[in-house]
């Protein structure tokens, strides 16, 4: 952080050409800042990011680049939607920007948009295969075309619930097929719980299967 503080009051915010009388914004100042900025998302401050970005937004609106950097803070902030309505003005500004076209790609993988993200992919696999942007895009589509397996555990030392006693245990094991069709994923898995009440212990197991859909948002499994 020190050196990205140094390199913006390294800049001056305006430049002085020879010849001409009037005063011109400088890129350099605009890139440390913005950089500046994207150090608070980098290091999980997403409120600040937020505030400094707003900032520049509000200072420069038809900025594409400072937009899909807000768009990022958003989603970091579990807000896609409105990551998606900033992104929908960058695009009038810059439509085939990568900075732009890849954060969309970004939140359409959140929202569940998986044909559309395929396709955002597949343009900047064309346009720029070797981009950090790109590169990072693949690895979660391809993070998302694999199958999943889920494990989790649970357990208590002192409870007066009669639902799960004391002492109590819980593990399952699900795991999930790739998708199917974008939408679908066939899920089987195995479950061991137990739990000691005044009765006695107890000890129960289960298994279950069944069928995931996904789509925009919306989950639900039978």
């Amino acid at each position: 952080r020190r050196v990205i503080e140094a390199a913006v009051h390294e800049q001056p915010i305006w430049l002085y050409r020879k010849g001409n009388p009037n005063r011109v914004g400088n890129p350099l100042r605009l890139h440390a800042e913005h950089t500046e900025a994207l150090s608070y998302l980098y290091a999980d401050d997403t409120v600040e990011a937020e505030e400094r970005l707003a900032h520049m937004v509000t200072a420069a609106p038809n900025n594409a680049g400072l937009r899909a950097s807000m768009a990022a803070v958003y989603r970091e902030r579990d807000q896609p939607r409105r990551a998606d309505t900033e992104l929908k003005i960058a695009e009038t500004l810059e439509p085939r920007a990568i900075a732009v076209e890849a954060e969309q790609f970004q939140v359409a993988m959140d929202l569940g948009q998986w044909e559309h993200a395929e396709a955002l992919l597949d343009d900047l696999q064309q346009r720029t295969p070797e981009h950090a942007l790109t590169l990072n895009a693949t690895r979660r589509w391809a993070n998302h075309n694999k199958a999943e397996l889920q494990v989790s555990a649970q357990g208590g030392l002192v409870s007066d619930t009669p639902v799960s006693g004391e002492n109590d245990l819980t593990m399952e094991t699900v795991l999930y097929s790739a998708p199917i069709n974008y939408n679908w994923r066939p899920f089987a898995g195995v479950g061991y719980a137990q739990g000691d009440f005044e009765e006695g212990s107890t000890h129960f197991r289960w298994t279950r299967a069944g069928v995931q859909w996904q789509d925009k948002g919306l989950t639900a499994e039978i």
